[in-house]
């Protein structure tokens, strides 16, 4: 630049120095003139330092020992009017009408994912109520570029601020600063009242990663439980996708309905990461055994519970289709389709007692004589009715003590009692013997049709003469 004068001063671009490491860095400057062999006495020393940013994730929560060692503030540290926990904060009022807290270290880098956190409140300094902002505004803003530049990253003031005496959480994606490290920025500016600005919590940090899974189906009258992950501190809030209500709060939900599930899991940092699972029902099996069952004792009843299932299970035990029972009881029989849900059905099964018929003692009369038949019942509801046969030999066959017409031969009466009420039928049978007539016999057989190899019963009823006979 050419000689300068007595006392005079200049500037001299000497060139750009790599500040790419870390570290303490030395910078010694002198002039060379001629004849000049004493550089000390016109030497320039300057030193300064390159600190490593702050690795994401960061949390600055105001604890320990030194809580603003990292801060370039007015702002103070602690838990002054109100506050539960350390924060910083600063007074706003017309004798202190700035504030200003400035990270003297970057933080990154940061990725797509990144996102800055950080609660906050404003309360009245005088009484400790939720304050409405006016004209004032406190300004949150980031330097990508070593802080020769800030961008507003969110403005508290009148159309943002929501009067609270609670902190407030707010969460910003940073994906427009990626590949950068970054310096965070906060300005407060007074135009009326009295108030205090308090911030906790402020993190720079990426969402934990939630996954619940792939959309799912689960059995009607099931519950599917689903997870959160098990994350340091992490809180979790499960909503129904289609109302929006609240589920559950914990690291676990049980589901026994269809629909969307919304978890919403914000991690120690205050970054909340969010997964939808749609769950539906497979279908149900039906399976139905029918009406409840009345019959009588001495027979069998056939439960069937129908094709097409996977599985069977009988409250007998028995793990097939269809059942045979002869026992008063309630039976159920659960089945499986192939997605494995389980229906059951239940039936009850009566057997009624029979009643008992008694046809009195076998009876021996003359020929052409004529008798009563005394007939008797028990057991069952207790209300009979009284049926005889053969009919063409009694005068009435539908009474309880029926009298025959004058016999000629022999005779087997059968009684047939019913009871009125279940329908029940039992039996029995008496002899009666025709004597003094001419000799008779009647042969029959029990079946009288049969098949070869099979039996049958046969019997001879004689009648007639003395009563005393020999079979051959």
């Amino acid at each position: 630049p050419g000689p300068l004068a007595p006392d005079a001063t200049d500037t001299i671009y000497m060139g750009d120095i790599s500040t790419i490491e870390a570290g303490v860095y030395f910078i010694e400057s002198f002039t060379s003139l001629a004849g000049d062999t004493n550089y000390f006495n016109d030497t320039l020393f300057a030193s300064f330092s390159i600190d490593t940013a702050l690795a994401v994730p960061h949390i600055e929560d105001f604890e320990g020992s030194t809580p603003l060692a990292l801060w370039n503030t007015d702002f103070t540290s602690g838990t002054g009017h109100g506050n539960t926990s350390n924060a910083m904060y600063r007074r706003l009022r017309s004798i202190s009408p700035t504030g200003f807290a400035q990270m003297i270290r970057k933080t990154g880098v940061v990725t797509p994912n990144t996102f800055l956190a950080f609660d906050y409140r404003i309360t009245n300094a005088t009484g400790g109520g939720a304050t409405i902002l006016y004209k004032d505004s406190v300004i949150i803003s980031l330097s990508a570029d070593c802080y020769q530049t800030f961008s507003n990253i969110f403005v508290i003031d009148t159309l943002t601020h929501t009067p609270s005496t609670a902190m407030k959480h707010k969460v910003f994606p940073l994906a427009a600063y990626t590949g950068s490290d970054v310096i965070l920025n906060i300005n407060g500016i007074w135009k009326q009242g009295n108030y205090w600005v308090d911030f906790d919590n402020i993190a720079i940090a990426e969402p934990s990663i939630v996954d619940l899974g792939p959309d799912t189906s689960i059995c009607p009258g099931t519950t599917l439980q689903l997870y959160g992950d098990s994350i340091l501190g992490a809180s979790f809030l499960w909503t129904s996708l289609a109302t929006g209500d609240t589920l559950g709060t914990g690291i676990s939900l049980n589901v026994d309905t269809i629909g969307g599930v919304v978890l919403v899991m914000t991690n120690i940092y205050g970054i909340p990461s969010t997964d939808t699972i749609n769950v539906t029902f497979y279908p149900k099996p039906v399976v139905d055994l029918g009406a409840d069952v009345e019959t009588c004792a001495g027979s069998s009843v056939m439960l069937d519970a129908g094709s097409g299932f996977t599985s069977y299970n009988w409250s007998t035990g028995a793990m097939i289709q269809a059942i045979n029972v002869s026992i008063t009881d309630y039976y159920w029989v659960d089945v499986a389709n192939s997605n494995g849900c389980i229906t059951r059905d239940s039936i009850h099964v009566n057997f009624n007692a029979l009643p008992v018929a008694d046809a009195g003692v076998d009876v021996v009369i003359q020929y052409l004589a004529d008798t009563i038949l005394y007939g008797n019942a028990s057991g069952g509801s207790g209300q009979y009715l009284y049926y005889w046969t053969p009919a063409d030999s009694l005068i009435s066959d539908s009474v309880q003590n029926p009298a025959t017409i004058a016999l000629q031969f022999s005779a087997i009466f059968t009684l047939h009692v019913v009871d009125s009420i279940t329908g029940c039928d039992g039996s029995d049978q008496v002899t009666v013997t025709v004597i003094g007539g001419p000799l008779g016999v009647i042969a029959s057989a029990s079946p009288d049709n049969i098949c070869t190899g099979d039996a049958a019963q046969l019997d001879a009823l004689a009648g007639g003469g003395s009563g005393l006979y020999s079979y051959s």
